[in-house]
């Protein structure tokens, strides 16, 4: 039973992003024939050896539409920071990736926050109250504009399961548009 329940609350969760999207969509007066493939690049790619290694100037900017670069961190203020200040910032990586953008202006860039290292305890906390949620989205867009990334994605895993996930935090999620 309380798997069931467990999937039941993050299809919620997939359904509100699934909802933001397609009224972002809507708004951007988006048509059904513009196509979409969103593509990763993990940052530690960088530190795989020899021929594994892989850096933002590996990629073929024409491939996908989206490129989302993961991760980028989230500090104990709620506020976005570089997940390898060494990697992303000194090494440029973030620069390199926003860049791919002057070979393909129709190329949307994009920062990943989250994911299975980050949990769910800081985004619990955060969500639960509205200054918080205020300050994390003020640090999010300053971010973006700071670094050249044109949107984020939220990859909140999972909320209500993980690392301190709370039982409420699928009630609190649809606040993030508040």
């Amino acid at each position: 039973m309380y798997g069931i329940v467990k999937y039941q609350e993050l299809a919620k969760v997939y359904c509100l992003v699934l909802c933001i999207l397609i009224s972002l969509a809507h708004s951007a007066k988006i048509t059904k024939s513009d196509f979409k493939l969103v593509c990763y690049y993990a940052n530690w790619s960088i530190y795989r050896p020899g021929h594994a290694k892989f850096t933002p100037e590996n990629i073929n900017p024409f491939l996908c539409t989206h490129l989302i670069y993961a991760f980028a961190g989230m500090n104990k203020n709620y506020e976005l920071k570089p997940f390898d200040s060494y990697n992303d910032i000194q090494l440029g990586n973030y620069q390199k990736f926003t860049n791919l953008k002057t070979y393909n202006p129709k190329l949307k860039v994009m920062i990943a926050i989250g994911g299975w290292n980050e949990g769910s305890k800081r985004f619990s906390k955060m969500v639960e109250s509205s200054s918080d949620r205020q300050r994390f989205v003020r640090s999010a867009v300053s971010f973006l504009r700071k670094h050249g990334f044109d949107g984020l994605d939220l990859d909140w895993e999972y909320p209500g399961f993980r690392d301190g996930g709370q039982d409420d935090d699928n009630k609190v999620t649809p606040n993030w548009s508040r």
